[in-house]
């Protein structure tokens, strides 16, 4: 538990509200508005004021980029509370003769992460929208033994913000992919339609059968935005597809190498090289997975700084495969949706390695994260 407690003479703050400017320096619109509401505003202000003291005690003193004003107490039944760079903040606020006194803790994880603006992208929804705004994705995934990529796809693309996930399966893992899913609509794979489909992930564990080669034609032939990962990616092999930069591909390096015919050594040599051969080659914004992880296309280029080792793990490819496609449904461009994807499965890695370490951290422990990763990652 990390915990900070803040004492402030009431008398300084009444005089500092005499500068116009003071209130708009550090206080919020919104507790800027309750200040004034309040019959002791003197009072009321040093409090909050207090209570931001407070916070950046309990953090250490590490901001992490953050403004007082960024630190906004709020309340719910009359209860202050916060919720500040990830981490939610219990707070408690008093006054003693001339003195306001605040306690804030936290049971959480400090955040040291300083999130640049560039990678502060998710707006506020507009209340008049419903599950269609904001995207419908076709997975196609999985196979006998192989349930977990589908199930972490999944789940990670709906905790993106996707508004509909559609999955389609083979027969013979539907039952078990039914049970594990609540959210997901489940469907058997030859009873496949892309019509309203707004982009499609397709890969993960998906195998080499028979049938798999005419839904990946109906799939590239569609028009529709893509993610291919995985086993996707000996299909766009085999066919040599130019997909006109509509889509997405996430090889880690062995699958890179596979793709281009290439020695993995020499994609371990130059990778930036190899990734953007591979962009032109098929027309694609290529993901190539490992430690600062490349996104890049024709005229872009990113280098990620997210992640640890620990996520290095079964399942962590097929959680972002799932987030970029979700970032595709709901709007991102195709790069962006990479980039930000990358940078977002990365932060949600580093939030779960505070909580299980290195060692310990698994596929699910990065879900758990996305949403605290997109707390962090809002338009403020």
């Amino acid at each position: 538990m990390s915990i900070g407690v803040d004492i402030l003479e009431i008398s300084r703050i009444r005089k500092l509200m005499e500068n116009e400017k003071f209130l708009n320096r550090f206080f919020s619109d919104a507790e800027i508005s309750y200040i004034e509401s309040s019959a002791k505003a003197d009072e009321t202000c040093a409090g909050i004021f207090a209570a931001k003291e407070a916070i950046i005690k309990a953090l250490n003193g590490n901001l992490a980029g953050l403004q007082y004003k960024d630190i906004s107490i709020e309340r719910k039944n009359d209860v202050p509370f916060a919720y500040v760079n990830g981490i939610n903040f219990f707070v408690s606020i008093s006054h003693d003769g001339d003195y306001a006194i605040s306690v804030a803790s936290t049971e959480e994880y400090s955040s040291k992460m300083n999130i640049a603006d560039e990678f502060k992208v998710f707006k506020k929804r507009n209340d008049f929208t419903h599950k269609g705004d904001y995207g419908k994705l076709a997975i196609f995934a999985g196979s006998l033994s192989m349930t977990g990529a589908p199930y972490f796809a999944s789940l990670a693309a709906m905790r993106t913000g996707c508004g509909l996930s559609y999955l389609y399966i083979d027969k013979d893992i539907q039952d078990i992919l039914s049970v594990k899913l609540s959210e997901t609509i489940i469907r058997c794979n030859d009873k496949y339609d892309l019509k309203d489909m707004d982009a499609v992930l397709f890969g993960p564990a998906w195998s080499f059968f028979e049938n798999r080669d005419k839904i990946y034609k109906d799939i590239t032939h569609s028009n529709k935005k893509l993610v291919i990962d995985a086993d996707g990616l000996y299909y766009l092999k085999k066919y040599g597809d130019k997909l006109g930069y509509r889509a997405i591909i996430t090889p880690h390096f062995a699958e890179l190498a596979r793709l281009l015919g290439v020695e993995i050594e020499k994609i371990i040599e130059e990778p930036k090289k190899y990734a953007r051969l591979a962009s032109n080659k098929f027309e694609v914004v290529v993901v190539l997975k490992g430690h600062n992880t490349i996104v890049m296309n024709k005229d872009n280029e990113y280098i990620n700084h997210t992640g640890n080792p620990g996520m290095a793990t079964a399942g962590s490819g097929d959680v972002l495969a799932g987030i970029i496609a979700s970032l595709l449904v709901q709007g991102f461009k195709a790069f962006d949706a990479a980039k930000y994807g990358v940078y977002l499965h990365g932060l949600a890695g580093d939030l779960a390695k505070e909580k299980y370490t290195e060692y310990s951290l698994i596929a699910s422990d990065i879900i758990e994260f996305i949403p605290k990763a997109i707390k962090m990652m809002e338009v403020k």
